[in-house]
């Protein structure tokens, strides 16, 4: 299921071919199917502010964009930012926006939020320490942003969710067999996604458990 600004739909979405809001020619050549065809992207684009995804959750970029998201990303090395804007086609690239910043150098990361193209209404964050400082500065400029925390398995959550972060989504671990292993980009980028479109307050990509 994909929920699209909290609009669900039962129509699978496929990462590589599918691109859930690209806009269709009518079959009746009608121009006002075609008209609003385009009215209902720019009704359900987002703004969204990515802070280091541009390794295991390039993914989920890269699915946000597809379904007409703009994204400002946020990562430490221009190199990141760049493979990630390769993987995106060249029509899609201009609704991603890249900053190079280390998010620990807090007078920095002050500065790059308030250079970013847009106002973002969501977040998706995978930092880590000092994780609390970070989110409460983009909480305290963006007081009504939908914030989505990620955090790794041995994360403490009574810890976490002390943080100003909205929402929270703990990876875990994939099983094989009898034997656990880590999760791959993809897993990891199709977990958070769906965690983003759900809403829900607390989401689990894999299982925590090992054997």
């Amino acid at each position: 299921m994909v929920c699209i600004r909290g609009v669900a739909t039962s129509v699978p979405f496929n990462w590589t071919l599918f691109h859930p809001l690209r806009p269709r020619r009518s079959r009746s050549g009608c121009p006002f199917c075609t008209l609003l065809s385009v009215w209902q992207i720019d009704f359900m684009m987002s703004d969204v502010l990515c802070i280091g995804a541009t390794g295991m959750l390039a993914g989920c970029v890269r699915a946000l964009i597809a379904r007409g998201d703009r994204i400002d990303c946020i990562a430490r090395t221009l190199v990141g930012l760049e493979e990630l804007k390769q993987t995106i086609s060249t029509s899609d690239r201009t609704r991603l926006c890249t900053h190079s910043c280390d998010y620990r150098d807090l007078e920095k990361f002050e500065e790059t939020l308030s250079s970013l193209s847009f106002q973002p209404s969501a977040a998706i964050c995978w930092v880590h320490s000092p994780a609390e400082q970070v989110l409460d500065r983009i909480r305290h400029r963006f007081p009504d942003i939908d914030l989505l925390q990620v955090v790794g398995s041995s994360a403490r959550l009574v810890g976490v969710c002390s943080t100003p972060a909205n929402r929270i989504v703990r990876l875990g671990y994939g099983l094989a067999g009898d034997q656990s292993r880590w999760l791959t980009h993809d897993e990891i980028s199709r977990g958070v996604y769906d965690a983003f479109v759900s809403g829900d307050m607390f989401s689990q990509v894999g299982t925590i458990k090992t054997l």
